[in-house]
């Protein structure tokens, strides 16, 4: 599929052009997700048994411990190769100079792994093999509830094409460009890893040793969670706008009516007698969401940023803050979702 279509989605008519096409894409996006989630905890489980006193000091892994670093290690890899369609689309959109959260979250997860490399050579802590699978786990997993809501608006729109009803549709962006929050999120983890890698040099340290220390704290400030941040808030509200009377066909349509309430009529079909002050309330209570949601996901890793001055930071507290942070995204979403229906599947 091209760089275009998986920016973005043009509905023409209920027919929908390159359905079999679009179908295809939506199934190997599910099956990414799935394989990329299932290895990301296998990864985290392989890691944990490394966490322990007796097998973290440096120098003192046993055979069985370097078994799991080196498992891990390939199991990583397997996971980049899976989601290696993540990092063509990161540079396309950074040739454009379009830098947005998936793209933050490449690049860390990247750094994770390329920063973990020496470690695994020399069987040295910390690795941060884990932080990298499952930041490229999150990250896909939000595309793969992106899909899934343009794929249910897609049916909808086939079951309305015997009651003669067929909508046209504007173009709808599946991910807004224009993301400040990662761009400066972005520039402030760039400008502190630069200063960890300048203290480390004060401190008598090698260059190399520095360069390390350096993406290991971009791999400790990378927001993992960042890829199910917005995805999260635009299911329960696509949702929550179909039981009051909305059709919608991405998230992003929230997010545009929610900063301007006259393109109700372009990005929401309107079904019955729904009401435009419901839709309007709907959409600013989203945006609050995702604000909140990225508020979680930072907030958790800046608070962690401090402790690279003093060396690299061991894996587990990345990834235990990725765990409260996806808890706190649960808690904060609740808000948007109707009392028993419960969450949709995301690999619907």
């Amino acid at each position: 599929m091209a760089a275009e279509q998986r920016a973005g989605i043009t509905y023409q008519s209920a027919g929908l052009a390159h359905e079999a096409q679009q179908q295809i894409a939506d199934r190997v996006l599910q099956r990414r997700a799935m394989g990329s989630m299932l290895l990301a905890m296998l990864v985290m489980l392989l890691g944990l048994p490394l966490h322990l006193p007796s097998l973290s000091a440096h120098g003192d892994h046993s055979g069985a411990a370097r078994l799991l670093v080196w498992l891990s290690a390939l199991l990583t890899l397997w996971t980049l190769w899976i989601t290696r369609h993540v990092f063509g689309n990161a540079w396309l959109r950074l040739r454009r100079r379009d830098f947005g959260a998936a793209e933050l979250v490449s690049v860390c997860a990247l750094a994770a792994f390329v920063a973990s490399l020496p470690a695994l050579l020399v069987h040295r802590t910390p690795m941060y093999f884990d932080v990298s699978a499952m930041a490229l786990a999150w990250l896909v997993a939000g595309e793969a509830q992106t899909s899934a809501i343009q794929r249910r608006f897609v049916s909808a729109c086939e079951q309305l094409v015997p009651l003669r009803f067929q909508p046209q549709m504007v173009s709808v962006p599946a991910v807004p460009r224009g993301d400040r929050t990662a761009r400066w999120l972005g520039l402030t983890i760039l400008v502190f890893s630069i200063s960890v890698v300048s203290v480390q040099i004060l401190r008598g340290g090698s260059g190399m040793s520095a360069l390390l220390a350096g993406l290991s704290a971009v791999a400790v400030g990378c927001p993992c969670t960042l890829g199910i941040a917005r995805s999260s808030a635009w299911e329960a509200g696509v949702e929550r706008a179909a039981v009051l009377g909305w059709l919608l066909p991405s998230g992003a349509a929230l997010g545009q009516i929610a900063a301007d309430p006259q393109l109700v009529k372009e990005y929401a079909l309107k079904l019955g007698a729904a009401d435009h002050a419901a839709l309007m309330a709907l959409a600013q209570l989203v945006e609050r969401t995702i604000r909140w949601n990225y508020l979680s996901a930072i907030g958790l890793n800046l608070a962690l940023l401090p402790l690279a001055l003093f060396g690299p930071p061991p894996s587990l507290l990345p990834a235990a803050t990725m765990v409260l942070a996806r808890l706190l995204i649960a808690w904060t979403t609740r808000t948007l979702r109707l009392p028993g229906s419960g969450t949709i599947a995301m690999m619907r």
